[in-house]
């Protein structure tokens, strides 16, 4: 879903133009360069800022929420090389907050035979402190919508390992991933 804040339409998920070109011997459409990285982080905040002109009502919450995961996961995905092919997906267990190192498993199988380990910087391991405490307060806020409540507390207390740390929030309330 995060193909949407790069200008994706649906329809056209597989057949698009990228805005900035990339010259070079690589075999994706989406060969991101240092300008189109720079201009998507700042687009990314943008719309963070953009949200919270909507706070403190319910639905500037959810816009807030949405905007901050999509920043979030975009540099993640930009950091780590991280591909994920469905959700990205990974538990807080799999991050050692000492040292910044974090287990990835995308493109893998149930055994997680091609996991690999790769490095967040300090910035990155600072946002993601800070996206937990937005979930926390987040949780409080959204005890009425019984569902997402119960998302964050699983994503909270790690029970579930399937429960998507990064998820955006539908209009009618619903994870959506």
């Amino acid at each position: 879903r995060v193909y949407q804040y790069i200008g994706v339409d649906a329809k056209n998920f597989f057949a698009f133009e990228q805005k900035i070109l990339n010259e070079g011997a690589h075999s994706s459409k989406l060969n991101p360069t240092s300008a189109l990285i720079k201009l998507l982080a700042s687009h990314l905040q943008d719309q963070i800022q953009e949200a919270k002109r909507y706070l403190p009502s319910e639905d500037g919450l959810r816009q807030v929420h949405n905007a901050l995961v999509a920043y979030t996961a975009f540099w993640i995905l930009f950091s780590t090389g991280y591909r994920a092919v469905n959700d990205l997906v990974f538990r807080l267990r799999e991050i050692d907050w000492t040292t910044g190192f974090m287990v990835i498993s995308d493109k893998d199988d149930d055994s997680q035979s091609n996991s690999r380990i790769v490095w967040l910087q300090p910035q990155l391991l600072d946002q993601l402190r800070d996206y937990m405490l937005h979930l926390e307060v987040l949780q409080l806020r959204v005890a009425q919508h019984e569902t997402l409540h119960e998302h964050i507390e699983d994503v909270l207390s790690n029970p579930r390992p399937d429960a998507a740390l990064l998820f955006f929030i539908s209009e009618k309330w619903h994870v959506s991933r």
